[in-house]
């Protein structure tokens, strides 16, 4: 299976035909050439590619069930996620493109294919969903705008603990759910190389996801809701193995001594069921102060 041309079929759906290549039988193709065990592309036209189709023509089933695996492995190795998969067809969507993956034998022809196109099916997540980096949703604003629709906290196995930076101004940060990503780019202008929590997040590298920031206090307030702490029937969610004690935002005071922070208290969850929460607690987040220069736990989260 010629990977180069996989990406090529990807990326040729919205676009206008390549030069070159030859109209047939309603089709455009990259070359007439198909001859068995070679692979080819064929594009379906209105104006613009709607279909890509990548195929390829076997002299028995082995060998295509194998090129349609290494078709596959390599779309999931994109970031690709599977939709659907059975005996006949496999599906996978990623952004606003669907691709299938089809085998046939009739006709004493043996042939695969993977047809890409314009899609209008969106993954649905639900809080507490594996996220497509390997974390965990917590927050879902029903539809997508300004670039995105979900909130994922970063797995477990990525969490650290570090200070929140130096002493020193960063003006225009917020506290709203949406702000988190611009707050860290930011930190990250002001401090420059200077070690801080926005600047680890934004260094991340999770399961290929490089799109990591420090949330936000009310993005925090939303994992603590979402994820640590079951206001409803007064309990712990234990979602996403959070630690007791604090947690970085990348919200800052006015003053540069202090920022906001979430505390998860996990030991004391009977604590919760006989206290009534205090205005100034999010669940069992409360939001506090404290010193930018002691470390403390960060959980990174992305938007998508």
């Amino acid at each position: 299976m010629n990977r180069n041309m996989l990406n090529e079929a990807n990326g040729t759906v919205g676009n206008r035909v390549p030069s070159g290549w030859v109209a047939h039988d309603s089709l455009f193709w990259k070359s007439l050439d198909i001859a068995v065990g070679k692979d080819w592309i064929a594009l379906q036209v209105k104006g613009i590619v709607e279909q890509a189709i990548f195929g390829c023509l076997f002299t028995d089933s082995g060998a295509q069930t194998r090129w349609l695996k290494e078709s596959y492995d390599a779309l999931i190795a994109d970031k690709w996620e599977l939709v659907s998969n059975n005996a006949v067809v496999w599906v996978l969507v990623k952004g606003d493109r669907m691709v299938s993956g089809v085998h046939s034998i009739g006709n004493n022809i043996i042939s695969a294919s993977v047809v890409f196109m314009k899609s209008d099916i969106e993954r649905a997540y639900k809080i507490g969903d594996t996220g497509p980096a390997g974390g965990i949703v917590f927050y879902d604003k029903g539809k997508v705008s300004d670039g995105w629709r979900y909130l994922e906290a970063a797995p477990a196995s990525a969490e650290f603990t570090v200070v929140w930076g130096p002493a020193k101004v960063v003006s225009g940060t917020g506290t709203a759910v949406g702000s988190g990503k611009r707050n860290t780019q930011l930190i990250v202008t002001a401090y420059g190389t200077s070690e801080s929590a926005a600047r680890r997040c934004a260094n991340l590298n999770v399961n290929g996801f490089k799109d990591w920031f420090l949330p936000s206090q009310d993005e925090l307030g939303l994992i603590t809701d979402n994820l640590v702490w079951d206001n409803v029937n007064r309990k712990m969610r234990g979602l996403s193995n959070f630690k007791d004690g604090y947690y970085w935002s990348s919200s800052l005071n006015s003053s540069t001594s202090a920022v906001r922070v979430s505390e998860f208290v996990g030991l004391t969850a009977a604590y919760f069921s006989l206290v009534s929460r205090p205005a100034n607690l999010q669940a069992s987040g409360a939001v506090m102060y404290l010193p930018i220069s002691t470390a403390y736990n960060v959980r990174a989260i992305r938007a998508f």
